[in-house]
């Protein structure tokens, strides 16, 4: 642990920052957030949180209360949209645990922030709600608020997500977040609700993620809140959206509205995809926004680094989006955990980014082929998938070790042993080559 604590100022309050402030005051920093929201965004429904990400929270000594507010899938169930037949059924429970020694779970995504920002609140993080920054200074580094307050620091975090000012202060990061043509619906409802209709029994009696595959759009429904809420979110094209009159509704009777649309939309699916949406009274929906990962996550001072949705925005079909700023904060902890020396600190964020990025390229680039993978038109190409699913190709299995056996806590201490044994001024290719 850092002996000469670091005064940190983290831009952003969300899942990413959160998960920085902790990562970095458990090595005995000193953080600040700063947040525009006048309190904690209670905003989303149900993300997935892979063992990469378990594992991570175990050994911040979350898991227990993580776990109470999530339900751990027994399946992972891909369905084709005609009628509903399992194409492939891939145990999750006990087998992540076996292979990862954490579980698989699904939780809302306010209970995550929740206990994240209880964390950060036990550790002595300053958060600072209705912030306004006026300006940022990274080279000093500084932060100005626009009552005019001034604050000084020894590094700045930009977890300030897709609209990212942190982003605009990097030459040459200037990118614009644009709408990549996706929109997502959502659906909360009660168990209850669910065993009102005999079709739907049989995905309520296991806890599983249920995927249905169908052209154009694909639909994931999953437990949450202890089996006591399904979540259920409809994946899809905007190009037969009727934008004019249903996305810019947010009342009950665009909710309506949006539902009817629906039931038109997937009148051609699978009984089971039907009885959801008669069962369902209204649907929320949000056009998916995307931006072109950073090139350089780093500030030339080397006093402000990226994180997150901020430098790496990750589209939600591998549902790693919140799992990477987790492994951001996650990672910075343990490099930072020895440094004492405002002189390391470029040397640090150049490790952190030269470390960190070829994995989070991969993952930003899988999320977005995973789109055209469950979205496939029915053809040879769906038909070669199918059967590949069938087959449970080795593949994939691969792959799913790369991405949940990674532990970015031991991948940071790593990554700080080469920066010990280099030294900080290194350039950042020289360091990317050691490791």
């Amino acid at each position: 642990m850092a002996s000469t604590p670091f005064q940190i100022a983290i831009v952003g309050c969300g899942i990413g920052g959160l998960a920085a402030a902790i990562g970095f005051t458990n090595a005995g920093h000193k953080v600040t957030i700063l947040e525009r929201a006048s309190k904690l965004a209670q905003v989303g429904a149900g993300i997935q949180l892979a063992p990469n990400t378990t594992g991570i929270l175990k050994q911040w000594g979350l898991l227990p209360q993580i776990v109470s507010h999530s339900v751990e899938p027994q399946y992972l169930k891909l369905r084709t949209y005609r009628d509903g037949a399992v194409i492939s059924a891939s145990q999750i429970d006990p087998q992540m645990k076996m292979a990862y020694g954490v579980p698989y779970l699904a939780i809302h995504r306010a209970d995550l922030a929740q206990v994240l920002f209880e964390k950060t609140e036990t550790l002595g993080v300053r958060t600072r709600f209705g912030t306004q920054i006026s300006d940022i200074e990274p080279s000093r580094p500084s932060i100005k608020l626009a009552d005019g307050e001034q604050i000084d620091c020894d590094l700045i975090i930009g977890a300030d997500g897709l609209h990212s000012m942190c982003r605009e202060l990097i030459p040459g990061q200037a990118q614009q977040p644009f709408f990549p043509g996706d929109l997502a619906f959502r659906i909360v409802l009660p168990k209850a609700d669910l065993l009102e209709s005999q079709d739907l029994i049989e995905l309520t009696q296991t806890p599983a993620v249920h995927i249905f595959m169908g052209p154009d759009a694909h639909i994931v429904l999953y437990p949450l809140k202890g089996g006591e809420l399904y979540n259920i979110v409809l994946l899809l094209s905007d190009e037969d959206f009727p934008k004019e009159v249903l996305e810019d509704r947010y009342d009950k009777e665009g909710d309506k509205l949006r539902l009817e649309w629906l039931r038109t939309r997937f009148s051609t699916w699978s009984r089971e995809i039907k009885a959801v949406l008669a069962v369902a009274s209204g649907a929320s929906v949000w056009r998916l926004e995307h931006c072109q990962e950073a090139t350089q996550w780093v500030h030339e001072a080397g006093r402000l680094a990226l994180t997150g949705d901020a430098c790496h925005a990750t589209l939600p079909y591998l549902a790693q989006g919140a799992a990477q700023a987790i492994e951001d904060g996650a990672f910075l902890g343990s490099l930072f955990e020895n440094i004492k020396d405002p002189r390391d600190i470029k040397g640090a964020l150049q490790l952190f980014e030269t470390t960190r990025k070829p994995r989070t390229t991969i993952i930003v680039q899988k999320s977005i082929e995973n789109r055209e993978f469950f979205n496939m038109k029915d053809g040879p190409g769906q038909q070669k998938r199918d059967e590949v699913l069938k087959q449970g190709p080795l593949s994939l299995i691969e792959f799913q070790k790369w991405l949940y056996g990674y532990d970015a806590i031991e991948v940071g201490k790593a990554a700080a042993q080469t920066l010990s044994q280099l030294g900080s001024e290194m350039q950042p290719k020289v360091l990317e080559a050691a490791l």
